[in-house]
């Protein structure tokens, strides 16, 4: 497995119990996800993450995503 298939992301769960990506407002670009192919990189958005979770309510944390079965890459 190399870095292109395993993605972090910050997540949370909401209040019926779905797991959810953490995202901020970063103008101009918008709603972002906190996610990133390189663990170094996502860790520095915890600040981020942890402010949401203060201000949501909910556990914030880092979980790795990693490709188990590809489907229709051409």
């Amino acid at each position: 497995m190399n870095a292109s298939d395993t993605l972090w992301a910050w997540v949370t769960e909401t209040p019926d119990g779905k797991v959810s990506l953490v995202g901020v407002m970063l103008p101009p670009a918008g709603h972002t996800p906190l996610i990133s192919h390189s663990e170094a990189s996502v860790r520095v958005m915890e600040p981020l993450a942890r402010a949401h979770g203060k201000a949501s309510g909910q556990k914030v944390w880092l979980r790795r995503y990693a490709v188990q079965e590809e489907i229709g890459r051409a």
